[in-house]
């Protein structure tokens, strides 16, 4: 079987065994009480079952059948079978019962061996890597796209590129649907997708240190979202889109060139570590030049909003910020909110006067405030500034993690690193907030993506650090979430959502609001943050990806 025995971890075993014991207060027994709840870490023997009745993955197990069965309640009708008359049904069936099929095949080769350490990235996440985009594909894409992120998933198999990908060809051509208009034209696109998807893994496995920055899941899931933004999607009306899907070209251009420099220093000059004042100004000039002038290449000549309208981008994007007063005094709060907190911050961590978690989470509450507030006046802003800052963090990244930053730069953003910024190369933190807030938002105008990342996840890690008491979590002793944290989570934001759907329905005095508020939607709203409270306070996957995503699902079960 796939599942072997694991090495004992010898560090927390010893822990344990070495409690020095006063004769006149307590047993050894008694000591070692706190650590029952983790007495399945010090056994040598790995057993599935313990592992997964551990409380915080029941937790996840429940949430996930949970899901699944609002998805069934709504979509299936008993007069209907599920294989002959409701293909999206028909494509979510096969492609869970494929990938479950393939991976047990693969367990019981022994191609994956369990370990506690590896059992949540390689098999337990492995769930919501199903799920996430098989319910955004379901949701928000045309039936047969359900067949392509279905395959799609099968990447992840713990299995040879030269065998993964002709297996998921062929469960492309079972699953493509023949009703579909100019079927040969499509099917061939989603087969091309396949191999674009493939380097697009390989790409970020590559970049975050096989997988030290990123799991398994999180390279998958990345980029299967690169996949669809990059090749699959067009919506050439779409300003936000047409930004960040060009964007997005100029950043893997950019990439390229910077990768050229660094090979040319490290074979021509020997610069294998990255040195050196030349090294670093040219790197950075070629990178901060090349990203705006292949991004207005792209915005004019691909086909577009641009292109197909003969604007100029950049002269579009003055008048666009200039068009209203009120549009200039957004951008006027932004550049004053964001240019006073950097400096500030920064100062307070060196100087040790707040804590590194407070000044990440005043990140949050800032960024909530930014985009809430402006929001109701003016969303079309909010969507477009979106869409342009993800490839700026991305470029901004890409230049730190090339080491073409000045020292004290690269210092100053690693200082507002957490313990899985420490684990790899990247710095992931920064952008998975920021990718964790938009695409929500871009994808379908939800800000419930805003409001547990920006307030939720805060006040819970706030509240947790402060006053928690007891843990959730029994499957690992890293995890130290609290039920205090997981409670805060969830009446912070259903407070905060009926204050802002106040705002937004014609604050600052309409009382009407309150007096006709739609009960239903407040408990839908309410079951919608309890799930997501439940999920950071037990999932081991980035709260920033998983909260986001899940809860805009969920949120379409709940209408």
């Amino acid at each position: 079987m796939g599942i072997k025995n694991r090495n004992t971890k010898k560090s927390n075993k010893d822990s344990v065994s070495e409690i020095k014991v006063s004769p006149s207060t307590k047993t050894l027994e008694e000591t070692a009480i706190p650590e029952d709840k983790y007495a399945h870490l010090y056994v040598d023997r790995f057993d599935f079952i313990t592992e997964m009745l551990c409380t915080d993955r029941l937790i996840q197990v429940f949430i996930i059948f949970m899901t699944c069965h609002l998805f069934y309640i709504q979509t299936y009708s008993d007069s209907n079978s599920i294989v002959s008359n409701n293909s999206s049904w028909a494509m979510i069936f096969n492609s869970l019962i494929s990938f479950l099929c393939c991976l047990a095949i693969f367990i019981k080769q022994g191609s994956v061996v369990w370990t506690l350490e590896n059992f949540d990235s390689q098999f337990f996440n492995l769930l919501y890597l199903y799920i996430i985009p098989m319910g955004l594909s379901f949701y928000f894409l045309p039936t047969e796209y359900l067949a392509l992120t279905g395959t799609l998933v099968l990447n992840s198999l713990p299995i040879s590129a030269h065998l993964r990908i002709p297996l998921m060809g062929i469960f492309m051509i079972f699953q493509m649907p023949d009703y579909v208009p100019d079927y040969y034209n499509v099917r061939f696109m989603f087969f091309k997708s396949i191999l674009i998807n493939y380097v697009f893994e390989k790409f970020l496995t590559i970049i975050s240190g096989y997988r030290k920055s990123l799991s398994i899941v999180e390279t998958n899931f990345f980029s299967i979202l690169l996949t669809y933004i990059t090749y699959v999607l067009d919506f050439p009306d779409s300003i936000p889109f047409q930004i960040l899907q060009k964007s997005l070209y100029a950043i893997l251009t950019v990439n390229i060139i910077q990768s050229i420099w660094v090979l040319f220093n490290k074979f021509v000059f020997n610069n294998n570590k990255g040195e050196g004042v030349v090294y670093k100004l040219i790197g950075y000039s070629l990178s901060v030049s090349a990203f705006p002038f292949f991004l207005y290449y792209y915005l004019n000549n691909l086909p577009g909003f641009f292109s197909n309208n003969n604007k100029n981008p950049f002269a579009w994007l003055v008048l666009f910020l200039t068009e209203t007063d009120q549009r200039l005094s957004i951008i006027s709060m932004w550049g004053i909110a964001v240019a006073s907190s950097i400096p500030l911050l920064t100062s307070y961590v060196y100087e040790g006067t707040i804590s590194l978690n407070f000044s990440r989470k005043y990140w949050h509450f800032l960024i909530l405030l930014i985009i809430a507030l402006p929001w109701k006046v003016d969303s079309v802003l909010i969507k477009t500034s979106l869409a342009g800052v993800i490839p700026l963090f991305l470029l901004l990244e890409s230049i730190r993690y090339c080491n073409f930053f000045p020292d004290w730069i690269a210092l100053c953003l690693d200082k507002f690193g957490d313990h899985r910024d420490q684990r790899g190369p990247l710095l992931i933190s920064y952008l998975y907030l920021i990718i964790g807030v938009s695409l929500p938002i871009l994808i379908d105008n939800d800000i419930t993506g805003l409001i547990v990342l920006g307030l939720g996840d805060s006040v819970a890690s706030i509240i947790g650090k402060k006053y928690g008491k007891k843990m959730w979590a029994d499957s690992n002793t890293e995890n130290k979430k609290t039920y205090e944290g997981t409670f805060a989570f969830i009446v912070s934001c259903s407070v905060f959502d009926v204050i802002i759907k106040w705002y937004y329905a014609g604050a600052p005095l309409d009382i009407e609001y309150f007096q006709t508020l739609d009960l239903k939607q407040l408990a839908f709203s309410v079951a919608n943050f309890a799930v997501a409270g439940l999920l950071e306070g037990n999932a081991t996957l980035n709260d920033n990806i998983l909260l986001p995503s899940y809860t805009m699902v969920l949120r379409k079960l709940l209408c």
